[in-house]
């Protein structure tokens, strides 16, 4: 859906009316996550204070998690692409990396996991992405390295639910139990996201660009 929005009307919104839409969500998005309205609140023991949207009764908080996060990423990649946003040192980009492994790492105390939560989504997270983007790597281990993990990057996460299922179950049939099984499970989600971007996304993008 939010595909479609921005195919039918993402070249006409001009970057100041997007960076008001941004705003306008994010406050909507505090708003709605601190009065539990929209969803919000009713699966905060499976996926958090900000979860909500895979099921009808949360729909209205995919809807609004969305709406930020997807267009907060057009502004950030505008930015990018107008190139107003400074090249960013390794020291900053490692530094930023850091931040966001903490946070995701460490988690907040259930008094300020909420406020926190939005801060980090809302601040803390856009930042480091717009600090790491501009981050030329030298050439060489490190440019590759990246480069592969960024083709992955997007296989990885469409397809992660579902493959870290799929382990599972068959782990449940052999009668295996143990944290391993997560382990082994990485690895099988990479190699399912590389062949999905090498041999289907990649092509199936390449004929639409030709076709349209």
């Amino acid at each position: 859906m939010a595909n479609l929005l921005f195919a039918a009307f993402g070249k006409r919104l001009s970057t100041k009316s997007l960076i008001w839409f941004v705003g306008a969500a994010a406050l909507a998005l505090a708003a709605c996550a601190t009065a539990g309205w929209l969803g919000f609140g009713i699966e905060v023991d499976k996926r958090g204070v900000l979860g909500g949207g895979p099921s009808w009764e949360t729909f209205g908080a995919g809807v609004l998690r969305v709406g930020f996060s997807f267009f907060a990423g057009v502004l950030i990649y505008r930015f990018y692409e107008s190139m107003r946003l400074p090249p960013a040192s390794l020291g900053s980009s490692v530094a930023a990396f850091a931040v966001v492994t903490g946070v995701l790492a460490l988690g907040f105390s259930a008094n300020f996991e909420l406020p926190a939560t939005l801060f980090s989504v809302i601040v803390i997270f856009p930042l480091a992405i717009m600090i790491c983007a501009r981050f030329d790597p030298p050439k060489g281990v490190l440019t590759n390295t990246m480069r592969t993990l960024g083709l992955l990057s997007y296989g990885m996460y469409v397809l992660q639910g579902v493959t870290f299922y799929a382990v599972e179950v068959c782990a449940r049939h052999f009668g295996i139990q143990s944290v391993l099984i997560g382990l082994f499970a990485m690895p099988v989600v990479a190699a399912i996201a590389y062949a999905a971007t090498v041999f289907v996304d990649l092509p199936v993008r390449r004929w639409m660009k030709q076709a349209l």
